[in-house]
C-alpha cells in the first residue's frame, strides 16, 4: 500500500515536469514547455498541505528523470566514468527539491514580500550555486537556454547575467501557480465575480512584465550604443572557423590521429588563402606541445653545465616545434590551434607523466608560437576529478590536466593591409577553450582584466571538442552558452568545434552564420574594431547572484530552525521533565 501511495499528484506532477523540462531542449526544442514547467513548480510551492520527506523524494524522482535522460551520453565512456557522472546525475537532481524547499519556507514565513519576487530570487540563488560551485560548477540544462534564439526576450541577461532569464520564467510560473490557486478556490466556494476580477489582475501583470521585457530587448538590439561606429580605417578581419565532424570519446585519441590530422589539414588549406586566421577546435591534432620551466632539470642532465642544459632544452623546443612552424608558413596565414601542452615544471624532472593542458597556441608565419591560453574550467569527472581521493589508483590515469590561470589577448590583423599592423587599434580576441564558456563571471572578468590592460577584447572566441557528447541535446545547450557571453559582455562571440556548430554571433545575440550539424566545413566571421559597449552586468556581475544566494541561505537557516520537527523535539524534551517531576 505504501508503494501505491507514493504514486499521487505530487509524484504524476513531478514526471510531467520533468518530460516537459526534458523536450524544451534540443532535438525537440519545444522551448514554450519550459513556461509550464516552472508553472508547475509553482502549484507544488503553493501546496497548502503540509509536506514530509516522502514528497520531496517524489519530486527528486521526477527531476532525476530529467537528469539522466538529458547526460544519457555519459553511460559510454569507461565504467568508472560511468559511475562517476552516475552519482553526478544523483547530487543534480537535489536541486528542484531545494528549490522547492526554500520556496515554501519562503511562502510560509515571508508575508511582507510577494511571491513574485520572492520565488525568481530563490531561483536565482539555487541556480548560481549549481552553476559556479556544485563540483566546479555546471550550468547545461538551464531553464534559460530554452529561450537563447528568442533574442528579443534574453536581452535582459546584459543586466544580471543569464539569470536574469531563468527570473522571468519562474516569475511567470508563479503567475500560473496563482491562477491555479484562485481556480481551487473558485471550486470550493463559488464567487465568478471575485474569481474573474483576480484571474485577471495576474494577466495583466504578466502581460505588463513581458512587454517590458520585449520592449528593453527591441530597445537594446536597435540602440546606437549597440550598433557602434567602428574605429575610423579599421580594416575588416577575416576569421575562419573549422567544424569537424569525427566523433572523439574518452578512450585514446591516437586510434583517430591521423584521420582528425588530414581533415583539419584538408579544411584549413582549402580556406587560409581568402582569410587573415583561421581558429582549430579545441583538438588533439597535433603531437603534444613543451613547455620548459626555467628551472627544468631532467635527472640524465644533472651533470651537464648550465649552457649545455640550455642548448638542449633550445634544441628539444625547435624538434617539437618545427611541425607547427612549417604548418603556419605553408598557409601563409596564423593559425590558433587547440591542443595539449605538457608543461615540465619540477627543477629535477624524474617523473614519466607531466602535466597536461588544454591549450590554444597562436602560431604565425616565420615566427612561430606567440601567444599561449590555457583551458581555464575543467569538465568535472571528464577532465578533472573532484572525489580524486576515493577513486582508486588504477583510474587516476584519466584524470590527468591541469587548469590554466593566465589571460592573454591574441592581437589579430587582416593580411591585406600590413600598416594597420603599425597602427594603435590592434583587434584583439580574447580566447576560451569549451567549458570555459558556462561560466558567465570568469568570461566576464576575462573581459574586465584585458580592458584594464588597454587590451580590450573586440571579439570573444571559443574553440571546442563536443565529439564526447556524440548528442544534439549538450551540443545544443553548448552553443546555448555562446549567446548568452555574448550579451552579457556585449562582444561578438566566435566558436569552431569539432562534431558541434562553428557559429558566428553578434553582441545582441544573433546568429550570424551556423555551420550544419555532423558535416566537416568552415565559417568566415568579419569582424571589426568598434567601440566598446558597456552594459550593467559588465560592472556589477554578479552581485545580485551573491545576493540571492545569501538570502537563500538565510532562509534555510531561518527555515530549519523554525521547522515543528525542531519544536516536536523540543516539546518532547519539556513532557519527559515533567513526566519526570510528576514521578519524583
Amino acid at each position: 500500500m505504501k508503494f501505491i501511495k507514493f504514486f499521487d499528484r505530487t509524484f504524476l506532477f513531478a514526471i510531467i515536469a520533468s518530460l516537459l523540462y526534458r523536450v524544451s531542449f534540443a532535438p525537440y526544442n519545444y522551448s514554450f514547455c519550459i513556461w509550464l514547467v516552472s508553472g508547475i513548480w509553482g502549484i507544488l510551492i503553493y501546496d497548502p498541505s503540509s509536506w514530509k520527506v516522502q514528497r520531496y523524494v517524489k519530486v527528486w524522482c521526477g527531476t532525476f528523470l530529467f537528469w539522466g535522460w538529458a547526460f544519457n551520453w555519459m553511460f559510454y565512456p569507461p565504467i568508472w566514468t560511468k559511475l562517476l557522472w552516475g552519482g553526478f546525475t544523483i547530487s543534480l537532481s537535489f536541486f528542484i527539491p531545494l528549490f522547492i524547499l526554500l520556496g515554501r519556507i519562503a511562502l510560509h514565513h515571508i508575508k511582507s514580500i510577494s511571491p513574485y519576487i520572492l520565488l525568481p530570487i530563490v531561483w536565482c540563488g539555487c541556480e548560481f550555486l549549481r552553476k559556479n560551485f556544485f563540483f566546479g560548477g555546471m550550468s547545461y540544462g538551464a531553464i534559460e537556454h530554452t529561450q537563447f534564439q528568442n533574442i528579443y526576450l534574453i536581452q535582459i541577461a546584459d543586466i544580471i547575467g543569464e539569470n536574469a532569464v531563468g527570473m522571468l520564467i519562474i516569475f511567470i510560473g508563479v503567475c500560473i501557480a496563482a491562477f491555479w490557486k484562485s481556480l481551487n478556490e473558485f471550486q470550493n466556494k463559488p464567487n465568478f465575480l471575485h474569481f474573474s476580477q483576480k484571474s485577471l489582475r495576474i494577466l495583466l501583470f504578466a502581460i505588463s512584465v513581458i512587454l517590458c521585457v520585449f520592449s528593453y530587448g527591441y530597445y537594446q538590439i536597435h540602440s546606437p550604443k549597440i550598433n557602434a561606429n567602428f574605429y575610423p580605417d579599421a580594416p575588416h578581419v577575416k576569421i575562419a572557423l573549422l567544424q569537424g565532424n569525427l566523433n572523439a570519446t574518452i578512450e585514446p585519441y591516437c586510434k583517430t590521429f591521423t584521420e582528425r590530422m588530414n581533415q583539419y589539414h584538408q579544411l584549413s588549406n582549402e580556406i587560409s588563402q581568402s582569410v587573415d586566421v583561421v581558429v582549430w577546435p579545441e583538438e588533439f591534432c597535433f603531437p603534444g606541445f613543451y613547455v620548459f620551466s626555467s628551472n627544468f632539470l631532467p635527472t640524465e642532465w644533472k651533470n651537464q653545465s648550465n649552457e649545455q642544459v640550455k642548448e638542449m632544452l633550445d634544441q628539444l623546443i625547435c624538434t617539437n616545434r618545427k611541425e607547427f612552424h612549417e604548418f603556419a608558413n605553408e598557409n601563409n596565414t596564423p593559425q590558433i590551434v587547440g591542443l595539449f601542452t605538457r608543461y615540465f615544471c619540477e627543477k629535477i624532472y624524474e617523473k614519466s607523466m607531466p602535466h597536461y593542458k588544454f591549450s590554444a597556441v597562436f602560431i604565425e608565419p616565420g615566427v612561430g608560437v606567440k601567444y599561449i591560453y590555457n583551458k581555464h574550467h575543467l569538465v568535472p569527472f571528464l577532465e578533472y576529478n573532484p572525489f580524486s581521493f576515493l577513486t582508486p589508483e588504477k583510474f587516476q590515469k584519466n584524470f590527468f590536466l591541469y587548469r590554466g590561470h593566465e589571460l592573454t589577448a591574441f592581437p589579430l590583423f587582416s593580411k591585406n593591409n600590413r600598416l594597420y599592423q603599425k597602427s594603435s587599434y590592434p583587434l584583439y580576441a580574447a580566447i576560451n577553450i569549451c567549458f570555459d564558456s558556462a561560466f558567465a563571471s570568469s568570461i566576464r572578468q576575462q573581459v574586465r582584466n584585458l580592458s584594464e590592460q588597454n587590451q580590450e577584447p573586440d571579439v570573444l572566441i571559443s574553440m571546442s571538442n563536443d565529439g564526447s557528447f556524440d548528442m544534439l541535446t549538450q551540443i545544443e545547450m553548448h552553443t546555448a552558452t555562446y549567446v548568452f557571453r555574448s550579451i552579457e559582455n556585449r562582444k561578438p562571440y566566435l566558436a569552431s568545434c569539432n562534431s558541434g556548430f562553428a557559429v558566428w554571433i553578434d553582441k545582441t545575440g544573433r546568429m550570424i552564420k551556423k555551420g550544419k550539424w555532423n558535416e566537416a566545413t568552415s565559417i568566415i566571421a568579419e569582424i571589426k574594431k568598434e567601440t566598446p559597449t558597456r552594459c550593467v552586468y559588465y560592472y556589477c556581475g554578479d552581485c545580485f547572484s551573491w545576493g540571492c544566494l545569501t538570502f537563500n541561505l538565510v532562509l534555510l537557516i531561518t527555515g530549519i530552525w523554525r521547522s515543528r520537527f525542531i519544536t516536536t523535539v523540543f516539546g518532547a524534551i519539556e513532557c519527559r521533565k515533567i513526566r519526570g517531576q510528576k514521578r519524583g
